[in-house]
């Protein structure tokens, strides 16, 4: 080191402890993965297939991959992803003038962290499906479609469909079911 001033600091070697800042993120980063798995697990362990009804005049929901004007046989878990699935809820004496609308929502059922990514818009379509009184039509089953609004099957997750009064309030009746693929 000749020829450099003798009253400059030594900046050529640390002093002190290196900075702790990159292993405090890692781990933050981490702890955020296991939280974000951790609740995904909860949620998808609490889930289950099945059906709550009021107890009034509707006698049941099934949903199935077959559009017809009786319902088919009930699916719960749909191992591929269908096309459209079709909803069909079952009435008694239903009182004169009442209307039923239905809803859908969908439980992503993807990895926990690409839900932060995730802009939460729905892409689902529920359709009512005309019920015709005439041959082969029952009128005591009111028919919906679930579609994809893209046209793509149906995306992997929980779903529930709610069916209502069209005045609104609680739900009538509820269906719960399961899309993989």
């Amino acid at each position: 080191m000749s020829g450099l001033p003798k009253n400059l600091p030594n900046t050529a070697s640390w002093k002190g402890a290196p900075p702790r800042w990159p292993v405090v993120v890692l781990m933050g980063i981490g702890a955020l993965a296991i939280i974000l798995f951790s609740a995904s697990l909860v949620r998808s362990l609490s889930f289950s297939p099945g059906e709550e009804l009021d107890g009034g005049w509707m006698e049941g929901i099934s949903i199935s991959p077959e559009n017809s004007p009786y319902p088919p046989p009930d699916v719960d878990v749909f191992d591929r992803r269908p096309g459209v699935a079709y909803v069909y809820a079952t009435v008694g004496e239903m009182p004169s003038g009442a209307h039923l609308e239905a809803r859908v929502q969908r439980a992503r059922a993807t990895a926990a962290l690409s839900r932060i990514f995730d802009s939460g818009e729905e892409t689902l379509a529920l359709e009512r499906l005309e019920t015709r009184s005439g041959a082969g039509e029952n009128p005591g089953v009111v028919r919906f479609a679930i579609t994809e609004k893209s046209g793509d099957a149906l995306p992997p997750g929980d779903y529930t469909v709610g069916v209502y009064r069209a005045s609104g309030g609680e739900p009538i009746a509820r269906k719960y079911f399961v899309v993989r693929g």
